[in-house]
């Protein structure tokens, strides 16, 4: 073998070396999926709620949370005697799945969100935001989470995708009128419903009834 032969094969083997050195430092400057969770959304004793679809479990394990309410002392529960529609005292949870326990359309979800004045910010989801008279920035009033952990409603969670269901969620009491922040929340939830092509259901994972929203906005 002659020394130019030698030679092409050296430069041959750097560069080869130089190539996977340069494909490894681009692989770690990527950036990370966020597999944080969202540990605030769930019910008033603490526990995760999360599937959407009536009896079956979400694909991370977690059965639909129970129907509780709870009295001015947070650590006493008690038997939920003023409706389906209420969980707690303090929050309120509707679900969307889709028509014949099927999936959403994660474009039509998104589109609809937007259109129904919802803004993706903390946590990864998206929230309904009001104006607060105390407050300088405006504050979520509800927001909007997917219906199974890790809860992110991404645009890699949405566009192109499928969704099994939404989770929604009010706390209360809030900084507007009460009757008023209950109306709002109804009126967007069977709107977002509606335009994604799915259906409004009650904490209970039932088809929300006329029953259920008079309930609702008597609380």
């Amino acid at each position: 073998m002659n020394i130019s032969s030698i030679l092409i094969t050296i430069i041959g083997i750097v560069i080869i070396i130089a190539l996977y050195v340069m494909s490894k430092m681009g692989k770690n400057q990527l950036p990370k999926p966020d597999s944080s969770k969202l540990p605030d959304i769930v019910d008033d004793k603490g526990n995760l709620f999360t599937s959407v679809l009536d009896d079956i479990p979400a694909t991370d394990g977690v059965l639909p949370a129970t129907e509780k309410s709870y009295t001015t002392d947070e650590n006493t529960p008690t038997s939920n005697t003023q409706g389906t529609a209420q969980i707690g005292k303090q929050q309120l949870i509707l679900f969307i799945s889709a028509l014949n326990d099927e999936s959403l359309d994660g474009n039509l979800i998104k589109q609809s969100l937007l259109d129904n004045g919802l803004i993706f910010g903390d946590k990864d989801i998206y929230h309904y935001r009001i104006e607060s008279t105390s407050k300088q920035a405006p504050i979520s009033l509800f927001r909007v989470a997917n219906g199974i952990e890790p809860w992110t409603l991404t645009d890699h969670d949405l566009v192109d995708q499928k969704i099994i269901g939404l989770s929604l969620v009010m706390l209360l009491p809030t900084v507007i009128d009460a009757k008023d922040a209950l109306k709002l929340f109804v009126q967007k939830a069977e709107a977002i419903a509606i335009q994604s092509n799915g259906v409004l259901k009650n904490q209970q994972q039932q088809t929300l009834t006329d029953v259920d929203k008079q309930e609702i906005l008597a609380m």
